[in-house]
C-alpha cells in the first residue's frame, strides 16, 4: 500500500511538471514570436518608407523627362531636380543615360550639397566631362571641364538590367567607389528604360540608394531589442546577401564583405534560399544554435510598389528574449522537485516508523486527504506519527496551493500580455490603414484614438514641429474621459530645455510620475499642474534623423508603469507617424515639382517664342520689346511687363514698351530721372536683379513707391537689369498687383533671360547699324583705293585678278577690263615666277600679311622693281576668300640702295682694318695692366716689413720706453707714427686691390652676428669720434641677424664707410643702421657731413677718385677706400650705393645676402677681376 502511495505521488508530481513545462514553453514561444513580430513590423514599415524615396524620385525624374518628350538638355532637367535630390539624403546619385551615343548626366551627393556631372559626347566623337556646382541659391553653374575617364553608362549593370527587364528594376547592391558623402557603404540602383511617346528607347534613368541610412535606423532600433537586425538582398544569381547591418554604420575601412561576417548572416541566407519559393509569415521562426547558444530568427519581405527585393531579418538569443518566463519555469521545476523529494522522504520515514499500526494510519490518512483541496488544515492531534503526517500534509497542501496561485497569476499575466499585444497590433494596423487615406486630420485623430485605446491611457496626442522652429504644435489629442479631440495647443521647447534635451538624446521619455521626474517637472508645472498625478510616455517622431514631432501618452491614475509591450507600441506608432510625415512631405514636394515643371515649360515656350521672333533677330527694337513684354505677362502671370532703357548721354530711363494684361494694350514714352531712383539703380547694378516680395516696404524699391508703385496698385516687383558690355543700360520690370508674392528662383532666372534677350535685341540693332555703316565705309574705301597712288590689286584663291585700280593701270600699262580674270604670272619676270608660287602658297597657308619684292613686266616690255604688300581677305567665318595687294614702284629706290651698299662695303673694310689695330693695342694694354698689378702686389708686400718696424719702434720711442723724451720730440714722433700708419693703410689697400685683380684673395665663409661687427667698428673709431666731439652709434633694427660670409671683409667694408663718415663730418652724428631687407641684410652708414653733389657721386666708386682739391687738402686719402668697398661688396654677393644731398649729409648703403655665394665651396679663391 505504501509503495502504491509513493508511486501515485511521484506520478502526480511528474504530471504536474509536464503540464507546467508544456504551458511554460508555449508561453515562451508566444512571447518570442510576439517580440520578433513587433520588431519586424516596425522595421518593415519604416524601411518601406525609406526605400520608397527612391521610387518617388524616379517618378519625378520620369515626369520631368516626359514633359517635353526628352528635348530639354539633360543638365537642365537635373538642375531643376537638384532641390528635391538634396532634400532626400538617402539618395547618392540620380542619372540619365542616352542610348544613342552614351551621353550621361548625373547628380551626385557631396558633403556640401550636390554637384552635377555631364559626360559630353561631341559630334566628332570627342568625349569630356563638364562639372556644375551650386551657388548660394542652390542653382547649378558650369565650373570646369575634366578629361573623359572612360565611363560609358551603356556598359554598366544598371543599364543592361533595365533593358533586360523592360521595366523599373533594382540592381544588385554594390560598394560605393567614389562618394565623398559616404566613402564606405553599400548602395543599390533603381533603373528603368526611358521611352518617348512612340515607344522608342531613348535611354535609361537611374536612382542610386544609399543603405547607410538603413544601418543607422537599425542601430537605433537595436537599442530596444536583445538581438541584431539586418537587411538581406535577393540577388540575381539566387544567393542572399546582407546590404545593411546595425553593427556597421560609420567605418572608413568598410568593405562589402564586412556585412557578411556576422555569423548569423549565412545561416539566415541559407534558410531564405531553401524557402525562396514559399512566402514567409511573420510568425514563422528559424531556430538554430550558434556557439552552443540557442537563437531564433524571423524575416519579413519588403512589400509595396517600387520596393527592392530585400528582406528584413532579426536574430535574437532565445535566452535573452525569454529570460523572465524561463526563470518562472525553472522556479516551478525547483518547487516540484522539492515537493517530490519531501514526499519520498516522508513516505519512507513513515514506512520505517509506522509499520506496526499501518491499518490505523491508513484510516487516518484517508481522513486527511480531502484537506489538500481545502483551505482548512488537517487536525494535528493524536499520536506522534499522526501529528507528523498531518503536519507534512498541511505543508504540502500549502505549497500546492501557492504553486497553483503562481501558475494562475502567470497564466493571467500571459493572457494580459497577449491581450495588450493584440490591441497594439490592432492599433498599428488601424494607423497603417489610415495612412492610405488622404485626410491628414482624420489620420492624426485615428492614430491617437487607436493608440489611447490600445494602451488604455487617459490621453494620447501627436505634436508637430516645423523645421527650425522651437514650437511644438498639437495636431490631435484624444481624451478618453470626455471621448473628445483637443487641438490648437502650442508648447515652446526652449522654455523646457530638460524635456527637449532628453528627448533629443534618448528618443523617448517614460516616467510613472511627471511631477517628480527632472526631465518633465517644468513641463508638468506649466501644462499639467491641475492634474495631481500623471504617468507620461513621450516618443520622438524622427524624419530623416531630425525630430519632427512627439507622440505623447498620459495616464492620470497612479500606479501606472510602462511595460516593454507598451514601449513597442509607442515606438511603432511613432515610426508610422514619421512614415506619414515623410509621405506627406513627399507628396507636397511632388506637387511642388509638378507645378514648378509647368512653370518651367510655360517659361521655356515664352523664351523660345521671343528668341526666334524675326523682330529680335532683325534688330527691330520696337517689335522685339513689344514681343518680350507680351510673352512675359503670360509666362510669369503678372499684370504688367515693361522694358526701360537709358539713352546714351542721358541720365533718365525711357519706357520703350509696357504691356498691361488687364487693359490689354501697349504703351511707351514715360520717363524717370535716375537721380530720383539712385538707390534702386545701384541695387540693380550690384545684384543684377531686384526681387521684392513686398515692394511697398522693400528698402531697394522705396524710391518707386510714391511715384509709381502705389498709384498703380503694385504689391510685388521683379526687375532684371539689361547689361551691355558689362554696363547697366536698362531694366525689364514685372509687376504683381494682388498682394505680396515670393518670387521663385526659376522666375528670377526667367526675368534675367528676358533681360538677356533685350540685350541681344540691342546688340542686333547695333549690329544692323554697324552693317549699314560698313557698307558706307566700303564705298568710301573704294573711292580711296581708286584715288590712291599705289597700285591696288585683288586676287581670288586661284591667283586670278578680280580688282584693278587706276594706279595699277598706270603702273603696268594695261586697262582694267583687259586684265580681269587673268592670272598674275604675266606681270612677273620669268626668273621670279617660281618664287611667286611659293609666296602664294605661304599666303594661302594662313600667313596674314606678307611683303615681298619682284621684278615686274609692263605692257610695253619694260621692267620695274616693285614691293608687294599682301593681306589676306577672310569672310565672317574666318575662311580665306582671297588676297589684296598694294604695289609700290621702288625701281629708283633700289638703284640708290645699291650705290649705298657699295659705299658701305668700302667703309666696312676700312673699319675692319682699324679694329684689328685697336685690338693689338688693347692686348698690349692688358699685359701692361697685369704687370702693374703684379708690381703693386710685390712692392706693397716688400714695403710692409720696414713700415711695421718703423711703426713699432716709433711707438716705443713715443711712449718713453727707450728713454725720456720731451714734448717737442713726442710731437715729432707722433707725426712720424701717424704718417707710417697712414702709409701702411695705403699699402694694405693696394695689396688687397692687387689680390682681387690678380684673383688671389682668399675668402672664408663663417656664421657671425652682424650687429656685433658694427659695435666693434664703433669701438675702434671711438678715439677719433671723441676727438671731433661727434655722436657715433649703432641702430640695430634686426637683432640676432646672422650672416654666413667673410667676417673680416665685412668688417673692412664697415670700417672704411664709417671712417670716411667720421672723417668728413665736422659736427652732428654718424649712425650705422642694420635691418633685414627681403632675403638679405641692408647696412646704412648715415652722416651729417657736407654731402656730395650728383656729378661727384657718378665717379665716387672709381679707383683713385676723390672729391675736389680743397677736400683733399683737409682730409688725407688715396681714393681707394670706396673703390675697394665696391669690389669687396661684389665679392660677398652684394652691392653698394650712395644717397646724398649737398648740405644735408650722405647715406652709404650696402645690401648683402644672408649666405655668401662662395659659402660651401672648397676653393674660396676668387677669379681674376675683369
Amino acid at each position: 500500500m505504501t509503495f502504491a502511495v509513493q508511486l501515485l505521488l511521484m506520478a502526480s508530481f511528474v504530471a504536474a511538471g509536464a503540464v507546467t513545462y508544456y504551458f511554460g514553453r508555449r508561453a515562451e514561444e508566444a512571447h518570442v514570436s510576439t517580440v520578433a513580430r513587433q520588431a519586424l513590423v516596425r522595421a518593415s514599415a519604416r524601411l518601406t518608407g525609406i526605400t520608397s524615396v527612391a521610387a518617388a524620385q524616379h517618378e519625378v525624374l520620369m515626369r520631368a523627362l516626359q514633359a517635353n518628350d526628352g528635348k530639354t538638355p539633360l543638365p537642365e532637367v537635373l538642375n531643376a531636380l537638384a532641390p528635391s535630390f538634396v532634400a532626400r539624403p538617402t539618395l547618392a546619385y540620380v542619372g540619365i543615360a542616352r542610348a544613342e551615343n552614351g551621353e550621361y548626366a548625373m547628380l551626385e551627393r557631396r558633403t556640401a550639397g550636390a554637384t552635377l556631372r555631364h559626360y559630353i559626347v561631341r559630334p566628332d566623337g570627342h568625349r569630356e566631362i563638364h562639372v556644375y556646382e551650386p551657388d548660394a541659391a542652390g542653382r547649378m553653374h558650369f565650373r570646369r571641364t575634366l578629361p573623359w575617364n572612360g565611363y560609358d553608362p551603356r556598359t554598366r549593370p544598371f543599364y543592361t538590367d533595365a533593358l533586360a527587364a523592360n521595366r523599373p528594376v533594382w540592381t544588385d547592391s554594390y560598394l560605393f567607389r567614389d562618394n565623398e558623402n559616404q566613402p564606405a557603404t553599400l548602395g543599390a540602383t533603381l533603373a528603368a528604360p526611358w521611352r518617348d511617346a512612340s515607344g522608342r528607347l531613348v535611354g535609361v534613368t537611374d536612382v542610386d540608394f544609399d543603405t547607410h541610412s538603413l544601418s543607422v535606423f537599425m542601430q537605433e532600433l537595436q537599442r530596444d531589442l536583445p538581438g541584431r537586425i539586418f537587411v538581406m538582398e535577393s540577388r540575381r544569381d539566387g544567393t542572399f546577401r546582407a546590404v545593411a547591418h546595425s553593427d556597421y554604420v560609420s567605418r572608413g575601412d568598410l568593405r562589402a564583405e564586412d556585412f557578411q561576417r556576422e555569423p548569423a548572416v549565412p545561416i539566415v541566407a541559407e534558410w531564405l534560399r531553401r524557402t525562396a519559393t514559399t512566402p514567409h509569415q511573420l510568425d514563422e521562426l528559424l531556430h538554430f544554435q550558434l556557439k552552443d547558444e540557442d537563437y531564433v530568427a524571423g524575416v519579413d519581405r519588403l512589400r509595396g510598389e517600387g520596393a527592392p527585393p530585400w528582406t528584413v531579418a532579426i536574430v535574437m538569443p532565445r535566452a535573452a528574449v525569454a529570460a523572465d518566463l524561463e526563470f518562472q519555469l525553472k522556479l516551478s521545476w525547483i518547487t516540484l522537485g522539492l515537493l517530490a523529494v519531501a514526499a519520498v522522504f516522508g513516505v519512507r520515514l513513515i514506512t520505517r516508523s509506522l509499520a506496526s499500526p499501518l491499518a490505523r494510519l491508513t484510516g487516518e490518512v484517508a481522513s486527511l486527504e480531502p484537506s489538500l483541496a481545502r483551505d482548512r488544515p488537517a487536525s494535528e492531534q493524536g499520536p506522534e506519527e499522526i501529528v507528523r503526517l498531518a503536519r507534512a500534509f498541511n505543508d504540502l497542501a500549502a505549497r500546492v496551493r501557492t504553486r497553483q496561485a503562481e501558475l494562475a497569476a502567470a497564466r493571467e499575466t500571459a493572457e494580459e500580455n497577449a491581450t495588450r499585444l493584440r490591441r497594439s497590433n490592432r492599433a498599428l494596423r488601424q494607423i497603417a490603414q489610415a495612412i492610405a487615406g488622404r485626410d491628414h486630420t482624420e489620420f492624426w485623430r485615428e492614430s491617437v484614438r487607436a493608440c489611447a485605446e490600445a494602451l488604455d491611457v487617459s490621453r494620447a496626442a501627436i505634436w508637430f514641429r516645423e523645421p527650425g522652429s522651437p514650437e511644438l504644435r498639437l495636431l490631435a489629442m484624444w481624451d478618453s474621459a470626455t471621448q473628445k479631440f483637443i487641438d490648437n495647443v502650442v508648447i515652446d521647447t526652449e522654455a523646457h530645455p530638460e524635456y527637449w534635451l532628453a528627448l533629443q538624446r534618448d528618443g523617448r521619455i517614460a516616467t510613472h510620475d511627471a511631477a517628480c521626474d527632472a526631465r518633465t517637472a517644468r513641463l508638468h508645472r506649466e501644462w499639467l499642474a491641475h492634474l495631481p498625478h500623471v504617468a507620461l510616455f513621450d516618443s520622438a517622431i524622427r524624419v530623416q534623423g531630425e525630430i519632427a514631432g512627439v507622440f505623447s501618452f498620459h495616464h492620470l491614475q497612479p500606479g501606472r508603469s510602462w511595460t516593454h509591450e507598451d514601449e513597442i507600441l509607442v515606438l511603432g506608432a511613432a515610426d508610422l507617424v514619421a512614415l506619414e510625415l515623410e509621405r506627406s512631405g513627399r507628396r507636397a514636394l511632388e506637387a511642388s515639382e509638378a507645378a514648378r515643371a509647368q512653370r518651367l515649360a510655360r517659361q521655356h515656350r515664352a523664351l523660345s517664342r521671343a528668341a526666334f521672333s524675326p523682330e529680335l533677330r532683325g534688330g527691330q527694337l520696337a517689335g522685339a520689346f513689344r514681343e518680350l513684354c507680351l510673352v512675359s505677362t503670360e509666362a510669369l502671370d503678372v499684370v504688367r511687363a515693361s522694358v526701360w532703357l537709358v539713352r546714351p548721354g542721358e541720365n533718365r530711363l525711357w519706357l520703350m514698351n509696357e504691356h498691361d494684361l488687364v487693359r490689354g494694350g501697349h504703351t511707351q514714352g514715360a520717363q524717370i530721372e535716375l537721380a530720383q531712383i539712385a538707390g534702386y539703380w545701384s541695387a540693380l547694378a550690384t545684384g543684377r536683379r531686384v526681387a521684392a516680395a513686398d515692394a511697398l516696404h522693400d528698402p531697394r524699391t522705396v524710391e518707386l513707391v510714391a511715384g509709381r508703385l502705389q498709384p498703380r496698385g503694385v504689391a510685388a516687383l521683379l526687375d532684371a537689369g539689361i547689361f551691355s558690355r558689362g554696363e547697366l543700360v536698362g531694366v525689364v520690370c514685372f509687376e504683381h498687383a494682388s498682394g505680396t508674392r515670393t518670387w521663385e528662383p526659376e522666375e528670377e532666372i526667367f526675368a534675367s533671360a528676358i533681360a538677356d534677350l533685350a540685350a541681344l535685341a540691342l546688340e542686333a540693332s547695333a549690329r544692323q547699324l554697324a552693317e549699314d555703316e560698313m557698307e558706307r565705309s566700303r564705298r568710301r574705301l573704294q573711292l580711296l583705293i581708286d584715288g590712291t597712288p599705289l597700285a591696288a590689286i585683288d586676287w581670288n584663291r586661284q591667283l586670278r585678278i578680280i580688282g584693278w585700280n587706276p594706279a595699277a593701270e598706270r603702273l603696268f600699262g594695261r586697262p582694267r577690263d583687259e586684265v580681269l580674270g587673268l592670272d598674275g604670272f604675266w606681270m612677273v619676270a620669268e626668273h621670279d615666277r617660281a618664287r611667286l608660287s611659293g609666296a602664294w602658297r605661304e599666303l594661302l597657308a594662313g600667313r596674314a600679311y606678307f611683303v615681298t619684292r619682284f621684278e615686274n613686266c609692263r605692257a610695253d616690255g619694260a621692267t620695274v622693281i616693285c614691293d608687294w604688300h599682301n593681306t589676306l581677305l577672310r569672310d565672317v567665318d574666318g575662311e580665306i576668300m582671297g588676297v589684296t595687294s598694294l604695289v609700290e614702284d621702288v625701281t629708283d629706290r633700289v638703284r640708290a640702295e645699291e650705290q649705298i651698299r657699295q659705299l658701305n662695303a668700302n667703309l666696312e673694310a676700312r673699319v675692319t682694318a682699324r679694329t684689328a689695330e685697336l685690338a693689338a693695342a688693347n692686348d698690349k694694354l692688358k699685359e701692361l695692366d697685369r704687370l702693374k698689378s703684379e708690381f703693386l702686389a710685390t712692392m706693397s708686400h716688400e714695403l710692409r716689413t720696414p713700415l711695421n718696424s718703423i711703426i713699432g719702434f716709433t711707438g716705443i720711442l713715443k711712449e718713453g720706453m727707450a728713454g725720456p723724451v720731451n714734448d717737442e720730440q713726442r710731437k715729432q714722433l707722433a707725426l712720424v707714427y701717424g704718417s707710417a700708419r697712414h702709409l701702411l693703410s695705403l699699402i694694405n689697400d693696394l695689396l688687397d686691390l692687387s689680390r682681387i685683380e690678380a684673383g688671389r684673395l682668399q675668402l672664408e665663409a663663417k656664421e657671425f652676428p652682424a650687429g656685433a661687427v658694427l659695435r666693434e667698428c664703433v669701438e675702434s673709431l671711438a678715439p677719433m669720434v671723441r676727438l671731433k666731439a661727434l655722436e657715433c652709434r649703432v641702430d640695430d633694427r634686426a637683432p640676432g641677424l646672422v650672416l654666413r660670409s667673410d667676417r673680416k671683409r665685412f668688417l673692412q667694408i664697415v670700417m672704411n664707410l664709417a671712417n670716411n663718415a667720421v672723417k668728413f663730418t665736422e659736427r652732428g652724428s654718424v649712425v650705422i643702421t642694420l635691418e633685414r631687407a627681403d632675403d638679405g641684410a641692408l647696412l646704412r652708414v648715415t652722416d651729417t657731413g657736407p654731402g656730395i653733389d650728383a656729378e661727384a657721386q657718378a665717379r665716387l666708386f672709381r679707383a683713385f677718385s676723390q672729391l675736389d682739391g680743397s677736400a683733399r687738402r683737409h682730409h688725407e686719402g688715396t681714393g681707394l677706400g670706396l673703390y675697394l668697398c665696391r669690389k669687396l661688396a661684389h665679392l660677398l654677393g652684394g652691392e653698394i650705393g650712395v644717397e646724398s644731398e649737398v648740405g644735408r649729409g650722405s647715406s652709404f648703403w650696402v645690401r648683402l645676402p644672408l649666405v655668401a655665394p662662395f659659402a660651401g665651396r672648397t676653393d674660396n679663391s676668387i677669379p681674376p677681376w675683369s
